[in-house]
């Protein structure tokens, strides 16, 4: 193997749902290609355990696949027998369009693998994309503690590739979360805490994922009214964030910040992103 040793590595106790994060060359590829292959002369040391010693067929969505299927056009049978479905970095690029659409598609049908309710009846997702494996991972507003879903990260160190197990807690905890998390805490939160915290989620997310800039986002309100709103949000958020207050600033009055917090949510709406805006707050879609 190109990226592990003689020794090999072991991936045990996987569950319904499997969740494997490694940087690009951590051995991703090679796992999914042994799952889809394991008979193949590359894999002669290689073993894959089935339970109860029945196998499925594996479904293996890579690059691989999308070489040998796309483009083609292949009268093929309906799948209706027991699959496994391995699915290796969906996600080659920032674009955030085909991030939110391939999660969306991936959580639809993680759902129905943990419901029973389809004929696939294990998944193992390998990705190096931070926001995808954060996105694709938060179900039903959580990404933690479920018996059907177990974590792994992938390493690569001197040219050698390991597998850490975190069982059942998601070991991706970004600081973009803990933004999310003092906004929702902003009861607790001073006015300058805040304006900072919406500079870094807007910088975070349209700015650096979406490739959003102020005027991209300002141009989504139809008014000119909703317009300006919009602009002194940001000049706000700007301000309070790489100033320092003077003696004549204590605080923000807390009708003045409500007022920018609605703003704040409207610029996820009206750029049809609200849906990680509640997400990210914990609130039903």
């Amino acid at each position: 193997m190109a990226s592990f040793d003689a020794s090999g590595v072991g991936i045990t106790d996987m569950k319904k749902i499997n969740f494997i994060y490694g940087a690009n060359g951590s051995g991703k590829t090679t796992i999914s290609n042994l799952v889809a292959n394991p008979d193949i002369e590359d894999y002669q040391g290689c073993t894959v355990s089935w339970q109860h010693g029945m196998p499925l067929k594996a479904l293996v969505y890579n690059k691989q696949f999308r070489e040998n299927n796309f483009g083609r056009c292949k009268n093929e049978k309906t799948i209706t027998d027991d699959r496994i479905l391995v699915v290796d970095d969906p996600i080659s690029s920032l674009d955030s369009n085909i991030l939110f659409v391939v999660s969306t598609l991936l959580k639809n049908l993680i759902r129905k693998v943990k419901n029973g309710q389809s004929n696939i009846k294990q998944l193992i997702l390998l990705t190096h994309n931070v926001y995808f494996h954060k996105e694709v991972s938060f179900i039903d507003g959580r990404s933690n503690g479920d018996t059907d879903t177990f974590y792994w990260i992938l390493r690569k160190i001197d040219k050698t590739s390991s597998v850490q197990p975190f069982g059942m807690k998601n070991p991706i905890q970004t600081s973009y979360e803990l933004l999310w998390q003092e906004l929702k805490d902003k009861k607790n939160n001073s006015g300058v805490t805040i304006q900072n915290t919406m500079r870094r989620i807007i910088e975070n997310y349209f700015k650096i994922l979406g490739k959003y800039g102020d005027d991209d986002l300002i141009s989504q309100f139809k008014s000119k009214e909703e317009q300006e709103i919009c602009r002194s949000l940001i000049c706000w958020i700007n301000d309070g964030s790489h100033s320092i207050s003077d003696n004549l600033y204590i605080e923000s009055p807390a009708d003045t910040i409500d007022k920018y917090l609605k703003v704040f949510k409207d610029i996820f709406k009206l750029t049809r992103h609200e849906g990680h805006y509640n997400m990210m707050m914990g609130l039903e879609a």
